[in-house]
Parts: C-alpha cells; sequence; structure tokens
C-alpha cells in the first residue's frame, strides 16, 4: 500500500480505495507484509487464548445472568477445576476429529446452555410453578414487544432484534429453572461441545474421565442412569420434564413409502444419530448460533 491509497496485490494487482474506506486485517504475523505496509498500518496485537484462557469469556457471557443457577453453574465449571481440567483432558488424553481453537468450545457449551433455556426447549415444564411459567411467557412477550424498536439500532431485521432481545430478557429465565434439571443441562453441554469433536472411542475416554477425575467428582455432576457397562451418557437426553431419556425412545417409527418411484437421496430412514443431529440442530439454529456438523 502507498501513500496513494493503492494496494498492491501478490499477483501484481493494484487496488484504489475511496478515501472513507478503512481496511482491518486479521492476520496471525507480518511475514508476508512489505516495509511499506508495515510502516503505514496501526497495529494492535491479540494475545492468544494461553494468556487469558476461558473465564473471561464465561464471565462476560454470563454477566446478566442471575439466581442460584448462575452459582451451580460456576461452582459445577469454575470452582471444581472442572473446565480447566477438561481442557487439559483434550489437549492430552484424545485427538479431535478435527483442530478446533480452544475458546469454541467454552463457546459451544454456553451456547447449548443458553439454547435449551432461552429458546424454550423444555423450559416451561422445568419451571417452578405456575407463576414461573406466567412470567416467563411475559418475558418473551415484552421481547418481542421490544424488538420493533430495535432494528435501527444496527440489526438487519425484525427477528435479529427479536432474539437479541430474548435472549437480555430471558436472564430472568434461568433462576426459575429447577436446579437438578440445570444441572443435568450442564453435562448435556459438556457431552456436546468438548465431546462433540471426538470419535467414538474418544467419548468412551470423555465419559470415564467424567466419572472418575477429581475435579468432575468435585463438581456434582447429575449423571444419568446407565442401564449396563454398554450403555454411554450419549445415549440419553433431557426430556421436556428435565429428566434423562434415551434417544431411542422418541425415535420416530419409519412408515415404507407407498409404491412410487422416490428418488433415493430423499429417503431419510429415522436412527438415533439422525434424531441427535436433528434435535441438536433444531435447538441451535433457533437460537440463532452458528452450527457445523462432521461426517
Amino acid at each position: 500500500m502507498d501513500d496513494n491509497k493503492t494496494l498492491t496485490l501478490a499477483n501484481s494487482d493494484r487496488i484504489p480505495m475511496s478515501k472513507n474506506l478503512k481496511l482491518i486485517l486479521e492476520i496471525d504475523s507480518l511475514a508476508n507484509a512489505s516495509p511499506a505496509t508495515v510502516s503505514r498500518a496501526g497495529m494492535i496485537y491479540m494475545s492468544g487464548f494461553k494468556a487469558y484462557g476461558w473465564k473471561p469469556f464465561y464471565i462476560s457471557w454470563t454477566k446478566g445472568w442471575q439466581g442460584e443457577q448462575v452459582n451451580i453453574m460456576t461452582q459445577m465449571l469454575d470452582s471444581s477445576g472442572l473446565l480447566d481440567a477438561l481442557y487439559q483432558f483434550t489437549d492430552l488424553e484424545v485427538k479431535p476429529l478435527f483442530n478446533v481453537p480452544p475458546l469454541q468450545l467454552i463457546r459451544q457449551l454456553l451456547n447449548i446452555i443458553t439454547a435449551l433455556i432461552y429458546d424454550g426447549s423444555g423450559v416451561e415444564s422445568k419451571l417452578a410453578n405456575m407463576e414461573d411459567k406466567q412470567n416467563n411467557g411475559e418475558v418473551l412477550a415484552e421481547a418481542i414487544s421490544s424488538s420493533q424498536f430495535m432494528t435501527t439500532e444496527g440489526f438487519c431485521n425484525p427477528q435479529q432484534a427479536q432474539l437479541q432481545c430474548i435472549a437480555e430478557n430471558a436472564s430472568q429465565i434461568i433462576g426459575k429453572i429447577n436446579p437438578m434439571a440445570f444441572k443435568k443441562i450442564i453435562l448435556f453441554a459438556i457431552m456436546w461441545s468438548f465431546g462433540a469433536v471426538l470419535d467414538l472411542d474418544d467419548k468412551k475416554i470423555l465419559q470415564k474421565f467424567l466419572y472418575d477425575n477429581q475435579a468432575a467428582k468435585n463438581a456434582q455432576i447429575d449423571y444419568p442412569t446407565l442401564e449396563n457397562t454398554q450403555d454411554q451418557i450419549y445415549n440419553y437426553f433431557i426430556n421436556d420434564s428435565g429428566q434423562w431419556q434415551k434417544w431411542t425412545d422418541i425415535v420416530p417409527s419409519y412408515t415404507y413409502p407407498p409404491p412410487q418411484p422416490i428418488p433415493f437421496g430423499e429417503i431419510l430412514i429415522p436412527t438415533v444419530d439422525n434424531t441427535t443431529i436433528n434435535y441438536l440442530l433444531q435447538k441451535l439454529n433457533r437460537s440463532q448460533f452458528n452450527i457445523l456438523f462432521t461426517g
């Protein structure tokens, strides 16, 4: 880039920039930057995950949450040392299917917790009483009515504004979730964040870790009751009553299509795997969280 605000690329293309255009480049090093570019650019150095860890993100995310449940989550994830142990476990004991930025693991964990609470997935029946259910409805109604005034504040459309309002107002909801159901939600979120990038063998190692590690014991996790030694925690989800239930209980029965030609690619036979994926997809998508499935 020269004094005329002309950007010269590696292939010799020259791109003139207008007077009101500013560039922000996020790079890991200046190895490919010319001296001219370095001398004209303002540099901001961002320390990596190892410098600050997961706590600043966690504190920022849960800052507006209230109630005993926040203390439960802090005790289970932070005070017990479980999150630190999970990060160490992920680095040393297993091999993820692909590299995941460390911050994304805690982000995904909190995404799942947030989705299961805020999006109404079973939250109604997990609330303590009818008064709380009515209050919950008022919170969501207030969020929807408030969203029409937010579209001029940087949101692209009313739907985004509505979801943002729900997220802000629903901080009142978390304090009314049944504590035992909330403990189950936290374990479920661990399974599908730190455990989501593991193969079947490593998932068994993670399960053993969650049962045997001292930090996990300190967290006082509410485990599902396994039927036998071959059963796994991944076979369970949290139903609308706040209880553990097997995925096999909700797999839809398959009805054979009528005798007419159907494209092979349009045939979907319900299984535990695609039922699990569909459940996670719906919960996270309704909360407008980005999702990546592999396999």
